[in-house]
């Protein structure tokens, strides 16, 4: 799928959301036509993470993960944040997650306050079916982080 300048990737039942420029992604194709995307950026050690699954309204799952991909020019800018992604599920394709990652707790803080959340809030409850939680999560260990 294609949705403006974001890549999807499919990946274990989740549709993960990456906004490059199509010039910047490898011309390779993955598992259903679409691009892989690799991501050699460094991104510092933190166990502070956040969690947020978002339901659509019956399908607006996609409309929903572009919403929230919007925002990502304003998570661009902050420097607490090194990891954000969207992921959409497969298996229930209205059901949109948001992961974070921050440096620290004053990182997550200035996030949840910031212009990309003041965006989300404002632009995703109406495709919503219930109101989101947010989960402050912890880091329990990764791969490639």
């Amino acid at each position: 799928m294609n949705y403006g300048k974001s890549a999807i990737v499919a990946t274990a039942g989740i549709e993960i959301i990456v906004r490059k420029e199509a010039a910047a992604l490898p011309n390779s194709r993955g598992r259903g036509g679409r691009r892989p995307v690799s991501v050699s950026k460094e991104i510092p050690m933190s166990d502070i993470a956040g969690v947020i699954p978002f339901k659509a309204k019956p399908g607006k799952g996609a409309e929903v993960a572009e919403a929230l991909a919007a925002a990502l020019p304003h998570v661009e800018k902050e420097q607490g944040t090194p990891l954000w992604l969207i992921l959409r599920s497969e298996a229930e394709p209205d059901s949109v997650f948001l992961v974070d990652l921050f440096t620290s707790e004053d990182a997550r803080a200035a996030h949840m306050t910031g212009d990309a959340a003041k965006l989300i809030f404002a632009t995703v409850p109406p495709l919503l079916a219930e109101e989101p939680t947010i989960h402050p999560s912890k880091l329990i260990t990764s791969k490639g982080v």
